[in-house]
């Protein structure tokens, strides 16, 4: 099941530390402060939620910015027990699928040296926009509807 949803700090805090390790490197080596990130995102984004059986599998937290018209998606995490089913692109084509009016575009960044994210952010239709030192950003243009 996927549902966008938006989530208090402590529900945000929470899938933050159910991923942390997943992430090369750990979210808490690469983000300084885990509880003010998860009260900035609990604040600021909305989060497609992917469940099975009660149980968080997978996540994709995204900020609108409507003065631009883009979305920017800061964290996409599938569970490693249930990656390479589809799942983050059913939480992405959600996600574009299901975008308030006026919105033209997704960004995100991605570390270069995560090959299978590069990769399957291509496939998806991103573009690399700009090289920020270790990290890709890259946009997927959409038709507005």
């Amino acid at each position: 099941m996927i549902d966008v949803v938006k989530l208090s700090k402590k529900s945000t805090y929470d899938l933050l530390m159910k991923c942390e390790k997943d992430f090369t490197p750990s979210l808490s080596c690469s983000i300084v402060n885990l509880d003010g990130y998860a009260e900035k995102l609990s604040k600021n984004a909305e989060f497609v939620l992917s469940s099975e059986a009660e149980e968080n599998i997978g996540f994709l937290a995204f900020y609108k910015n409507k003065e631009s018209g883009f979305l920017y998606i800061p964290l996409i995490w599938v569970s490693k027990k249930h990656q390479n089913r589809g799942i983050g692109q059913k939480m992405l084509n959600h996600l574009i699928e299901n975008r308030e009016e006026g919105i033209k575009g997704v960004r995100l960044e991605v570390r270069k040296n995560n090959e299978n994210a590069v990769s399957f952010y291509k496939q998806s239709g991103f573009e690399i926009i700009g090289d920020h030192d270790e990290k890709y950003l890259l946009e997927k243009c959409l038709e507005t509807n």
